[in-house]
């Protein structure tokens, strides 16, 4: 007669199990699965940063050689040209488009900085971009013209983000102090000292930053 082999697991090892899955995120409207739509790939220039807009239609990412690139994610995958936003005055010109297996993704390049650039920033609704860099600068771009509008000199900074209250933003520094700016003033309206070490991220809440 055949003989049936029955395994059993150690109690130990069902216990770990059973507490494995007690640990996991539950699936929820609030918890909901994390999928990856968009990846940027072996960047030629060094991809420093990168940030999305609040709709989720604009992605933003700063580069090594002092560019600052925005896709539009509703045109990706579609032929199209690009404008590049030079410094301040905001010419316009076309670029060479970067290829893909779904094909040529349009993106906006802003030029401006002279130096890689560490963080990028939309505003609350998308119209305002914000980029630092280690040129000692902060630059203001608007995404409905395409063109720098203001650049905010100071310190070599490391981040920068919009404040809710979108007129407003805070940058971090390697001067070990964030500052706190308004869009209409080119001198920060508040320097934050104190920091023993270098200020390498700021976060803005809602109504403060």
């Amino acid at each position: 007669p055949e003989k049936l082999l029955v395994c059993f697991r150690p109690v130990e090892v069902e216990q770990s199990i059973l507490e494995d899955l007690r640990n996991r995120a539950q699936l929820n409207n609030l918890a909901l699965l994390s999928v990856s739509f968009y990846t940027f790939l072996n960047t030629h220039n060094g991809l420093n940063c990168s940030s999305i807009s609040n709709d989720g239609s604009l992605v933003v990412g700063g580069f090594s050689d002092s560019s600052v690139k925005v896709w539009d994610m509703a045109k990706i995958g579609q032929p199209a040209k690009t404008f590049s936003s030079q410094g301040e005055n905001g010419s316009s010109q076309d670029e060479r488009l970067s290829s893909t297996s779904e094909g040529k993704r349009p993106y906006t390049l802003f030029q401006g900085h002279s130096g890689p650039v560490y963080s990028a920033a939309f505003s609350p609704f998308g119209d305002f971009l914000l980029s630092s860099s280690s040129d000692s600068t902060i630059r203001l771009w608007t995404t409905k013209l395409n063109a720098n509008l203001v650049c905010y000199k100071g310190h070599n900074y490391w981040d920068v983000q919009f404040s809710p209250v979108s007129h407003y933003f805070a940058s971090a520094s390697h001067d070990r102090t964030a500052r706190i700016w308004s869009m209409d003033k080119i001198q920060p309206l508040r320097i934050m000292a104190g920091h023993l070490a270098d200020v390498d991220v700021v976060c803005a809440m809602a109504c403060k930053l």
